[in-house]
């Protein structure tokens, strides 16, 4: 059976908002100093060509998360990916020679059951990230891609 993260959507609980158009192969080089302790990646893609398929199967590990989709139809496939250095250096990789939507219109992140990103339309819509990372922590990493954060409070 299949495990219900604890919370559906970061951005309808108190979180970090990151806003602007981040570098993905700089994001992909940056983001495991963000959240040292994640363990999981899921990244929804819609049609992905067979080169990015012949390096994400490889990488999928069966969880027991079922991260909310954030796109209902036309089906997209799901990989998930241990969350580490190694795995986000390939994802740096393909940034450098793919568009992103071809392995990556959504993203998720997990440290165990705990749900600390979310990036529907990554790339460019609102990164969400857990509150529970340290403002320094997320100040800088901010900096680092040239993006632009800030606290959201969830609606009572």
């Amino acid at each position: 059976m299949s495990e219900r993260p604890r919370d559906l959507l970061l951005s309808e609980s108190d979180c970090w908002q990151v806003r602007g158009r981040p570098d993905s192969v700089r994001f992909f080089r940056e983001v495991g100093s963000l959240l040292p302790g994640a363990t999981m990646l899921f990244l929804e893609v819609g049609s992905p060509p067979l080169s990015v398929e012949n390096v994400l199967k490889p990488l999928i590990q069966k969880s027991s998360i079922e991260p909310p989709r954030g796109t209902s139809w036309p089906r997209a496939q799901m990989f998930q990916v241990p969350f580490n250095p190694d795995t986000l250096q390939l994802l740096a990789e393909l940034a450098e020679s793919h568009a992103e939507p071809e392995y990556c219109d959504h993203m998720q992140v997990y440290q165990d059951t705990e749900h600390v990103l979310e990036w529907y339309d990554a790339f460019d819509d609102t990164l969400w990230v857990t509150g529970t990372v340290p403002e320094e922590q997320i100040r800088q990493f901010a900096e680092r891609l040239e993006l632009h954060y800030s606290a959201h409070k969830a609606a009572v």
